[in-house]
């Protein structure tokens, strides 16, 4: 039972690494997709929105048919860059 246990650990462990790998790699690819001037749906796939194309989070840098709005591009990577940021000064300053 000991040795079926600690396999059992090491199968989750491998579990949550896959699954952090596919959230780094979509987000990544996103991320790629913002800069490559060959896509032209630059919000890319409605299943990676909760909301598909009705979120609200994908309206404030997206118009429906997935082109950035006027000031979109600057307000994501703002967001991208800056989030982290204030979100640590948040935790250290609390």
């Amino acid at each position: 039972m000991r040795g079926y246990k600690a396999c059992s650990s090491t199968a989750s462990m491998g579990r949550l690494l896959v699954a952090l790998g596919v959230i780094v790699g979509t987000f990544f690819s996103f991320v790629l997709g913002i800069f490559n001037p060959y896509v032209s749906n630059k919000a890319g796939p409605d299943w990676m929105w909760t909301g598909g194309r009705d979120d609200v989070i994908r309206n404030l840098y997206f118009k429906p048919n997935g082109s950035f709005r006027r000031y979109g591009r600057a307000a994501l990577l703002a967001t991208l860059s800056l989030g982290p940021v204030a979100l640590y000064w948040l935790l250290t300053h609390a």
